[in-house]
């Protein structure tokens, strides 16, 4: 009897596992707009820039030169021993200098008559008048060495009618910025600017007003000097460093444009994105891709990452995502269609090492959108799998993988042996896919029984991938169908207070974290909590962070007090149900 009840169990477990369901999205490719007409475009823009720029201002530039430390820490990238470093180290490519340049256009409206005559030195820069009576206002910045560079703004607030620029010496143009820049919190990191030379310049049409002109002020903070291992405006031509270098790399990374007819990575390749981030005093790479949804009713630029790049929103709003960054076959040269600033940040995990972020938009050169399936890869011993990545940054990369479960026996993780190909740092976060051009997970790294591994050799290491099929519950509510049906709820509210020393005076303001989650116990970022406290007569509202949790802080006051905090409304652009009926708790006092 007990080995009948076995032999039940063994079946009934099998049926189970079989009655599985298995959801899909299918890949998808589209055409964007001309590329040579996008550089057509520049190229003009470029000229009126630099028609309009007030000249003399390349005498007052900003020069942030290297320090010794600063170069020290670049320099650590080119160990060849990384493995004994911070994950991240490998994979700097530039280092913050602070500025903290305060542009303030106060009283520019009433020297307006003079200016008409002679440009006008202001705090840092330069302005003038314009033929259609606006203004134009220029400043120039120079990292000394450096391959390219990325400009930190905050408390950028332009009035309605100024647009600023940001171009190089080379014909390169980024903007117009515009409002409180393209994050909309008057804080962000620019475009990637080639060379040490970056020109900023502010237009101001006629139509702004005077207070609007002498109100006009934002921060440029820092730069990021993007060092040596910046290799993109050597292979793309800005910077006459002499001969791209094609020996960067291991001796057995593969081109993926000597691949570009293989089947499994067709649209993959206009899927792939080269990643730029900032965090930790340092700008960073990974690689990436963009994925379906199965909501035909528009086209959402998904984005799947790993954890370990980017984890939170601080840091996914820095994101430049530059597409169809390539290299012909046999060519050391390579070409890019266009880049993304900025980003949200929608689930992300350690386990499974995955994040999902929402792009600011498509790229305008055209874009592939990957497919995926839950279906589980990490125990289907001898299945090829195939990747696109930027290793070490470099143009697109093909490699190959053949799944190992005799690795480890997690489901979290999908190891794999060697084919074609390799990847290095910057590779991860890059999507691996199928036979049938769907994702299945997305790299993490190498796991290694002996640190003397060798990448192009399947001896002592193997490739280790998060598993799609592990964290599809996190993702689901994004990239599933019927978005916009999952629900949210409060789980957690923790009531408190923190203190705030002012020399002889010591107040209280309370501080309350709310935690929410979904229906599967996801926490849910970006969610717009509502709240009221009645005994202090104050509402209001607060986000959720990369953790699920909101925190309100209310005004200080001289003494604690007994207070409720309860939650009148959860919205989210997702989730679009918040469920009350579902909250461990919806009030919650001190």
């Amino acid at each position: 009897m007990k080995k009948f009840l076995c032999i039940l169990a063994v079946l009934l477990f099998a049926v189970s596992a079989w009655s599985q369901d298995v959801y899909e999205a299918e890949t998808e490719n589209f055409e964007g707009v001309d590329i040579a007409n996008l550089k057509k475009a520049e190229s003009r823009t470029y000229d009126w820039l630099v028609s309009e720029r007030v000249a003399g201002t390349e005498d007052l530039a900003m020069i942030i030169p290297l320090t010794d430390t600063e170069q020290a820490r670049l320099n650590l990238s080119d160990c060849k021993d990384c493995r004994d470093l911070d994950e991240r180290q490998t994979r700097l490519i530039g280092v913050h200098q602070p500025i903290d340049a305060r542009i303030d256009f106060e009283n520019l409206a009433a020297r307006s008559r003079a200016m008409a005559k002679k440009p006008a030195t202001l705090s840092s820069g330069m302005a003038k008048r314009t033929m259609d009576n606006g203004y134009v206002w220029t400043t120039a910045l120079q990292a000394e060495g450096a391959n390219g560079l990325r400009i930190h703004f905050t408390d950028f607030n332009l009035p309605q009618g100024a647009l600023l620029f940001l171009y190089n010496n080379d014909g390169q143009v980024h903007g117009p910025y515009m409002g409180q820049g393209p994050n909309g919190t008057g804080d962000f990191w620019s475009h990637t600017v080639f060379g040490e030379w970056a020109w900023v310049q502010v237009r101001l049409t006629q139509e702004v007003t005077t207070d609007a002109v002498n109100s006009l002020r934002f921060n440029i903070a820092a730069i990021s000097h993007l060092g040596h291992n910046f290799k993109l405006p050597e292979k793309v031509g800005h910077e006459a460093h002499g001969k791209a270098d094609c020996s960067r790399n291991e001796d057995c990374v593969e081109n993926a444009q000597c691949y570009s007819s293989e089947s499994a990575i067709q649209y993959a390749r206009n899927a792939a994105a080269k990643m730029i981030f900032e965090e930790n005093g340092g700008s960073y790479i990974c690689s990436g891709g963009l994925m379906n949804d199965n909501d035909s009713s528009d086209r959402l630029p998904w984005f799947l990452t790993a954890n370990h790049c980017i984890s939170t929103q601080t840091v996914a709003s820095t994101l430049e995502t530059l597409f169809k960054y390539r290299s012909n076959c046999g060519s050391c040269s390579a070409s890019y269609s266009d880049s993304v600033l900025g980003s949200t940040l929608w689930a992300t995990g350690s386990s499974g090492d995955f994040t999902l972020l929402e792009l600011s938009n498509l790229p305008s050169g055209g874009w592939g959108l990957n497919g995926w399936t839950t279906a589980a890869t990490y125990d289907n011993d001898g299945d090829i799998l195939y990747r696109v990545s930027h290793p070490k940054g470099s143009p697109q990369s093909y490699s190959t993988h053949t799944v190992d479960s005799g690795w480890s026996s997690s489901t979290a993780w999908i190891f794999s042996e060697l084919n074609v190909g390799t990847t290095e740092g910057g590779s991860s976060g890059s999507p691996l896919l199928n036979a049938n051009q769907k994702v299945v997970g997305q790299l993490r790294g190498a796991s290694y029984t002996n640190e003397n591994y060798d990448l192009c050799v399947n001896q002592y290491f193997r490739f280790k991938d998060g598993a799609f099929s592990h964290y599809w519950n996190s993702v689901k509510a994004y990239l599933g169908s019927g978005s916009g049906t999952y629900k949210m709820h409060v789980d957690d509210i923790d009531p408190g207070y923190q203190t705030i020393n002012m020399g002889f005076l010591k107040l209280y303001q309370p501080k309350i974290k709310v935690t929410v989650l979904d229906t599967e116990g996801n926490v849910v970022p970006n969610a717009r909590v509502t709240g009221s406290v009645a005994a202090l007569g104050a509402t209001g509202w607060a986000t959720t962070g990369s953790d699920g949790v909101a925190t309100f802080l209310l005004g200080p006051m001289p003494s604690k007090v007994n207070y409720t905090l309860c939650v009148t409304n959860i919205t989210h652009d997702h989730f679009n149900t918040y469920d009350s009926s579902a909250d461990v708790e919806t009030c919650d006092s001190w």
